[in-house]
């Protein structure tokens, strides 16, 4: 039984833990301004303005939601996304988040000895 008991908390300790994904994510855009139907390919082009404010992270891109890298850990964020038909864009439109505070695990392996 004890054995058994120290296998399990070495497996945990052990263990990778892994990181938060997040997704920025809109509706995607399917109407002129006019509101008039959209016939042809509509491409998205993202920006994280605590990076840069001109430099788009991603552009081109035909998905309504875009995969999340270094957000870091308790840092404030502007993300931003356009809407691109025929190398027109829309206004920007986006969201202000702050990534949460990544928390410690806990100390592993903990016993008490002679």
């Amino acid at each position: 039984m004890r054995k058994s008991v120290w296998l399990i908390l070495v497996l945990m300790v052990g263990l990778p833990v892994l990181a938060q994904a997040w997704t920025f994510q809109w509706g995607p855009t399917t109407k002129y301004t006019d509101g008039s139907t959209i016939t042809r390919p509509v491409t998205y082009t993202v920006w994280d303005n605590s990076v840069s404010p001109t430099v788009p992270m991603t552009s081109g891109i035909t998905s309504t939601s875009y995969v999340l890298s270094g957000v870091g850990s308790g840092v404030a964020h502007r993300y931003e996304v356009a809407a691109v038909v025929d190398s027109v864009p829309s206004a920007r439109v986006g969201v202000s988040w702050t990534s949460p505070f990544q928390v410690p695990e806990t100390p592993g392996a903990v016993v008490v000895v002679p």
